[in-house]
């Protein structure tokens, strides 16, 4: 199983925290970096940008798209900076691909890989990022449920162990309403592909959704994240988590999971001594005496020596005498 970062990717893991900075640089480089180290001060694990070459995106009758997908645009010299600035500030940098030849520049940069709903279908770039044989977060928006059962197993056929294949449940609406958000499907994930890790990529306003998503399985967590929402018309600003929004993002969800505790740390919750009840003498009991239910009652006793459970005293007979209120243990049962 591979290492990203200190990282292993598991049902067990803490939240790991991603910024989704995506293109809410809008081109300039300078905020490209700020974002970044602003987002590693918030506390995230990880913060993601998009690459993006307009013409392999859309197509070419769409002009204004385009212009502005190339304003948005970094290059790869820019890409490898914020890679390296982002090994400095303790954060996990990658880059989701848009394109099969973009692929193959990023896996020089990143550990990690992302599919966007958008191309969660696009054979070419899945196959392209199957090969690289490293942890790959899917977001499944759009997806049917059959779709993800042979992306799923697509990938299992790649060499690409169950943990190192991320499922993140997603609604590709922005923003997306607690109404769409269908949460449900977080728990669908995990019960119907054993052994892979389930995520969340948010799309909702808030950090409520997170919060619950952390509660139904999703360890893996993507918000988009602005240093402010008010920025300009571009639509990500709005539905992204501001500094000190993702600060408490970041430090709630990992309160959520000290509350659940890990499936494999089952123990008891603390020392019932004292607090289970235990047989007692309803009455003075000769010794000779089979013990019947209408001999006992139940109470609480410091007696760390008084029998719990009722078979270990009912039908037995007593070869020590036993006081009311005295609590019964094996003494009582074993003549010494």
């Amino acid at each position: 199983m591979k290492t990203v970062a200190k990282f292993t990717f598991s049902r067990e893991m803490q939240p790991f925290i991603i910024a989704e900075i995506g293109n809410n640089h809008e081109g300039d480089f300078v905020r490209a970096k700020e974002l970044l180290i602003a987002a590693a001060e918030a506390g995230v694990d990880a913060v993601k940008f998009q690459s993006i070459t307009p013409q392999k995106l859309v197509t070419s009758d769409q002009v204004d798209r385009i212009e502005k997908l190339r304003k948005f645009s970094l290059n790869w010299e820019q890409f490898a900076e914020l890679s390296e600035l982002a090994d400095k500030k303790g954060v996990v940098f990658f880059s989701t691909p848009f394109d099969v030849e973009a692929v193959d520049r990023l896996d020089k940069l990143q550990k990690i890989f992302k599919i966007s709903s958008g191309d969660n279908t696009f054979s070419d770039l899945v196959q392209e990022i199957a090969q690289r044989g490293k942890p790959t977060l899917i977001s499944t928006g759009g997806m049917t449920h059959d779709e993800i059962i042979q992306l799923h197993q697509f990938f299992l056929n790649a060499a690409i162990t169950p943990a190192e294949l991320i499922l993140l449940h997603c609604i590709s609406l922005y923003p997306t309403c607690p109404v769409d958000a269908q949460l449900w499907r977080i728990k669908w994930l995990n019960d119907h592909f054993n052994g892979i890790t389930v995520g969340y990529s948010d799309h909702t306003l808030g950090i409520e959704a997170c919060k619950i998503a952390v509660t139904l399985g999703a360890r893996v967590l993507e918000k988009h994240f602005t240093l402010d929402k008010n920025q300009s018309d571009f639509r990500d600003h709005q539905l992204s988590a501001d500094p000190q929004e993702m600060a408490k993002l970041v430090q709630e969800c990992r309160a959520v999971m000290d509350y659940l505790g890990k499936p494999s740390d089952i123990r008891p919750d603390r020392d019932m001594h004292g607090v289970r009840r235990v047989a007692v003498a309803a009455r003075d009991i000769a010794v000779g005496t089979v013990i019947q239910a209408s001999d006992l009652t139940w109470l609480r006793s410091l007696d760390t020596s008084a029998l719990k459970n009722p078979d270990a005293v009912l039908c037995r007979r007593v070869a020590v005498s036993i006081s009311k209120g005295e609590p019964l243990s094996e003494r009582h049962f074993n003549k010494g």
